[in-house]
């Protein structure tokens, strides 16, 4: 089978500036404001508790959801940053990352707006499926594309937006053994 190389950098070749810069910069750039913007978020969800004198309520299902809607954000983020590379391949690829990225931003904000359960499962099994496709994609290959059959090489960034949509599957998974999902939404209701 042929190993297809895709972007500037990749763990299974590349000169160490190929890896210094491309995709890997996207991937630190898109990735740092996460942590961040997760203790601002749960900064501020405390913030309002002590000022309502709320009963102590599911705060680690907020952070939870939190870094479900991060991660998500954060995959399409990293998915946008390759749209046109993709197009410029096989332009079907580049509609599956510009769908990709418009259905996992979409649906953080849907869960920030009202986080039900069935709104997590779909997510779940989005993030989960794109995941496992890139797996397929990087161990035997899919049998489409420009180069049916053959597989990708591991990107630094496609390996981090991997690596993310994963870490939405198991944020996802522990905020549906939470229980029910109604009470919890990120955004306070006016």
């Amino acid at each position: 089978m042929a190993v297809v190389r895709h972007g500037a950098a990749s763990l299974a070749g590349g000169s160490a500036a190929s890896v210094a810069g491309g995709h890997l910069l996207h991937a630190i750039v898109l990735g740092i404001p996460i942590p961040i913007v997760l203790a601002v978020i749960v900064r501020e969800e405390l913030r309002k508790r002590r000022s309502r004198n709320a009963p102590p309520a599911p705060l680690y299902r907020h952070a939870i959801l939190a870094v479900a809607v991060l991660g998500s954000l954060g995959a399409a983020s990293i998915h946008a940053t390759v749209i046109s590379e993709h197009f410029r391949e096989y332009p079907p690829a580049g509609v599956f990352f510009v769908v990709t990225c418009a259905a996992q931003a979409t649906w953080a904000a849907a869960v920030v707006w009202r986080p039900t359960q069935p709104l997590l499962v779909a997510g779940l099994l989005g993030n989960g499926g794109v995941a496992a496709l890139w797996l397929v994609s990087r161990t035997v290959g899919v049998p489409f594309g420009e180069n049916g059959g053959g597989r990708e090489v591991v990107g630094v960034a496609d390996a981090v937006c991997t690596v993310v949509e994963v870490l939405v599957v198991f944020a996802v998974l522990a905020a549906l053994r939470r229980g029910p999902t109604q009470q919890t939404a990120l955004r306070q209701p006016a």
